[in-house]
Order: C-alpha cells, then structure tokens, then sequence
C-alpha cells in the first residue's frame, strides 16, 4: 500500500506555518505512522513511534523548484543504509519536500521514500508461522512499532540483540508490513553482511525466504511502477535522481468548510504580521475581548469594521435610532433595504454577513442623559449591565451629554472606554486606558446637559467630513491594539482637516471633573439609580456641579478677582 497524506496533516502545516515555522526552512522532523502508512495531524508528534521523517517546507515555489534534491536525496539513501542496528526503523525513512500557498490553501509536495529494489538471490521457502505468531502473543510484541525484529530458537529480540546471531540456521529476521520494504531490508543486508552464510527473513504476510549475500556486484534497477519510490542504481550507491520529480499538488479549498476557509484566512494577514513587522503581537488576546459599542452610526459601522479587521470576535451594539436613507452613503454597515430598521440590529445583522464567524449582538436602548427626563429605567439597567459585562467600551455617540453616563459607569466599574467625538473638521480621542488620563470632561467647568434645544437642522444632524469618522475610528481602534500589546499610547489625540495635522496631547484628570472624579464616582455607588435619575432631572448641571467642587471652585475665582 502506497503512503497517503491525509488532510489533517496539511491543514496542521498551514497553522504552523504561520504560527511556528514562519521563514524558517530548517528540516522538522515529522513521522509516519507505521501501521495504515499514513501520514496526518499526528505525524508532527515525533515523540510517537513510527517511521522518522523529515519535512523541507519552501517559502516560495522558485525555491521549491530550483532546489538541488541530488544532494539531500544521496544523503538521506547513504544513511539508511548505514541504519544504527538500535534504530531499525530508519530504513524505511523518508522526506517530504513542501511548498505551502497560504492564501490560495494550496500545497505542492513531492514525498520521497527510497526504496532499494533489486535483483537478489532469494529462495522462497516453506515456513509455518504459527509457532512465531504464538511467540508473539506471549512476549507481548507490538509489530507495528517493532516492525523488525529476530527470531531465534521460539524467542523474539530486538534487532541489534540478535544481529550477531543472523548467519544460525534457526534465526530468522522478521519484518512486519508493506513487502516492499522487504528490499530495504535486502539492501541493508548485502552492504552489511561479510561472508556468503546464508540468512532467513521472513515477512510478516505468510512469505519466507532465504537470502544469500552475492559475490557479484548486485544490479539494481529503476522502477516507474509508482510515484512515490526512486530506486537506486547499483550496489555501489551511485545514484541517478534525473527525471525523478513530478509534484503533486492538493487544494485544501475544495476539502475545507467555506466558514472554515474564512477563519483561516482571515487571521492570515494578522498572523504574516507576526514573521516580521510585529512579533510579539498577541491576537488571541484580541480575539477574546468583548467590545461594547455605545452608538451605531458614522463612527459605530467604522470602528466594528476596524475590530472585525484587528481579528476582535466579540462586537455588541446599542443604539435607539432607524436607518435613515441619508445614511447608507456614510455608514458602512447599512444598505438601502435597511431604511427606518434599528439600527443596533441591522449594524449586528451585517457584521454576521461579512463574517459568519463573528459573534455580534445589539440592544435597542436609550442611554439616560443629563437635562434629559429618565422615564425608562429598563433600558438604564440594561446599560449598567452591558458595561459590567463587557471588557471595552467605545463611546460613539453624536451628543456631548450622551457621553456623561458610560463614562461613569465605564470608571466605576473598571472598564476600559475609549471615545471618540467628531466635528465638522475636527476629531478628538481620548481613554480611561492610563488611569491618569483626562475624560472627556475633564476639561470642562460646566456640567452636562441638555444640548439639543433650539437647534437648527444642521445643528441636529451629525455634520462632519466624510472621511473624518474613518479618520478617527481607525486611530481610535489602533490606540486599542497598541494598548493591548504593550504599547505606548498617547493620553488623547486631537487632529483636524483643515490643515490636516494631528497632535497627541498629554492630560491628566481633574479632581473636580463632574463625569470621573472621586465625588461623583462615590455619589453613584451610595445611590445609584437614584443619583442618574437626580442627574437626568436637573436642567441646569448643578447636581453635577455642586457635588463635584465645580461651584466652589468658581466661587473662589470670582473671590480672587
């Protein structure tokens, strides 16, 4: 039986080749499992018995087409025929030469496995196995992964113990599996074997055979019956490799999953960052956090985009609003047929559709807000929930008083937030990531509150540049990963297209802020829901004001003047 690579082999290449082997082209060791003449997942566990491999992979096919195999190839057939006698299995060794197309999941290989046929003085002979088998049972042999062994006066040793005892008349040398390897067998005896006694082998499918060592030279011939053998030329080890390589190639494409498929090449372009450019960067981390969006609009669709991209596999969404036929143009996860659907939804919905794999879900809440009335306090609750429950939060929203509530439940609770806000020209992006760093609110002396009154049309709208939301949710998300990584960041990020210039700024909290500091924090986790209500009912800011320091420290001002 001919060996056969199963696919699981190929798809495990394709993982350590991106992940472990890299540009590295050193020889790995692998195995082939003895028993089936298999080669697969468990062939990368050299620690398992079975016949010892080497695996080449190329990192580009010219490499792999202009290779001196001449070379390697009369290494590797010189060592088998000088096989250390502790060793047996390393007759029967072999090398697979590899070039793996990741992109496309194909992978051209030639698997070379010599065998030494020849023409040899064989007699066959009459052997009644049966007391053999029964000799096995009782010592327990396991003749696949002891597939050469000796017997000798109804006992069974190993290879190198009995070696010196292969010319006795009553000593066989046995050998379990496929016959043709029975001649390399042969040709390790004849280069190893001194004198014209002559030995008994036999081969472990009711065959036995007597073979003499013969005083003139042995001619060996070529053999085309199969892909998978060369054959050496003669006795003397001259080797003629011309002709010899026909490559096969095999399309994991049409074996794979189409999810699957999908899996694995999107982590590619992350996973090549890893051989050079970014070796230390930890995508399972990424993977594994949960990202909460607050808002669904301009900057929600970039920044899920940008996660999705950075190889994030948990997005979830809250937003209260509809698609809007304005909206599409400007907002990358929604469509035409989308128009007057919840957004949150539609925004989940089609992350699924870009990437089946993604595990994405939405809440169609409404984030309490101070100068603004609370009358749903399910949504509130909800809210305070999500945030708990997720490890990142990106504020997106179009408001200035939208922002006051996750930002103080984000320091409450521990969690990293990041936001981003926009203008007509400008972008800002700050973070709680360095606990030092300045809120949004930090910079302000006036508390939160109601800022949609009296607004004309384009005052209500989100008016800003176009590529201004991608602009920023690319920064926004990057600050993020570099962040997870180790990575310096800065504490917020100002940029602005009317001059097309981008400043990182270095701030530090304000003791008196009235969304992050110490009072307010406090205040909320004496009262809680009743405090956001207090907040949310207070028009003029000054619950937020007052308990914060705001107030006594404008009063002192206007003491100083």
């Amino acid at each position: 039986m001919d060996p056969k690579i199963h696919p699981s082999f190929w798809n495990e290449l394709y993982q350590r080749k991106l992940n472990i082997y890299k540009l590295n082209t050193d020889q790995q060791n692998i195995i082939m499992n003895y028993r089936y003449n298999i080669i697969d997942i468990s062939s990368f566990n050299d620690s398992l018995q079975g016949i010892p491999g080497k695996l080449i992979n190329f990192n580009t096919i010219e490499d792999f087409n202009n290779y001196d195999y001449n070379k390697l190839l009369k290494s590797i057939s010189t060592d088998i025929l000088s096989t250390d006698l502790s060793q047996p299995l390393n007759l029967f060794k072999f090398i697979l030469f590899t070039f793996a197309d990741l992109k496309s999941f194909k992978f051209t290989y030639k698997l070379y496995l010599p065998i030494f046929q020849g023409k040899y003085n064989l007699e066959k002979k009459n052997y009644n196995t049966y007391s053999l088998h029964k000799q096995i049972i009782k010592q327990n042999i396991d003749i696949f992964a002891n597939p050469l062994f000796i017997y000798h006066n109804d006992n069974i040793k190993s290879f190198e113990e009995g070696w010196s005892e292969r010319y006795n008349k009553n000593t066989y040398i046995v050998i379990n599996g496929m016959t043709k390897r029975l001649y390399n067998l042969l040709a390790y005896l004849n280069k190893n074997s001194t004198n014209k006694n002559k030995i008994n082998i036999i081969v472990l499918n009711g065959n036995a055979w007597t073979y003499q060592k013969l005083l003139s030279k042995i001619d060996f011939t070529n053999s085309n019956k199969s892909k998978y053998y060369i054959l050496s030329t003669n006795e003397s080890m001259e080797y003629n490799f011309n002709n010899l390589f026909k490559f096969e190639t095999i399309n994991l494409s049409n074996i794979l999953d189409k999810k699957t498929l999908m899996d694995q090449a999107i982590n590619l372009n992350l996973d090549l960052m890893k051989w050079r450019s970014w070796p230390n960067l930890n995508l399972t981390l990424l993977s594994e956090k949960k990202c909460l969006l607050l808002g669904s609009g301009t900057l929600g669709c970039s920044v899920a985009r940008n996660l999705m991209a950075w190889g994030f596999k948990n997005i979830t969404f809250i937003d209260n609003g509809r698609v809007s036929l304005s909206n599409p143009v400007r907002q990358s996860l929604f469509e035409y047929n989308d128009n007057n659907k919840l957004k949150a939804e539609c925004a989940s919905e089609m992350l699924k559709k870009i990437y089946p794999g993604i595990n994405s879900s939405w809440y169609n809440l409404s984030i309490p807000m101070p100068g603004h009335q609370l009358y749903n306090y399910k949504d509130l609750n909800k809210i305070e929930e999500l945030i708990q429950d997720h490890d990142i939060c990106f504020l997106l929203t179009d408001t200035r008083e939208s922002r006051w509530l996750p930002i103080v439940l984000s320091n409450y609770y521990g969690k990293a937030l990041i936001n981003i806000a926009l203008g007509f020209n400008s972008y800002l992006i700050d973070h709680n990531l360095n606990k030092k760093s300045a809120c949004y609110f930090c910079n302000d002396i006036v508390a939160a509150r109601n800022s949609m009154k009296n607004r004309t049309l384009d005052q209500q709208c989100s008016v800003t540049r176009p590529g201004l939301s991608m602009i920023a949710s690319a920064l926004g998300t990057e600050i993020l990963v570099s962040y997870l990584n180790g990575k310096e960041i800065p504490c917020h990020v100002r940029g602005s297209l009317s001059d097309f210039t981008s400043k990182n700024i270095e701030t530090s909290k304000f003791i008196n802020c009235t969304a992050c500091s110490d009072n307010i924090l406090s205040e909320y986790g004496k009262r809680g829901i009743d405090f956001i209500n207090d907040v949310c009912n207070d028009s003029n800011g000054y619950i937020l004001e007052n308990l914060s320091g705001i107030t006594n420290l404008m009063s002192m001002q206007l003491d100083i003047i």
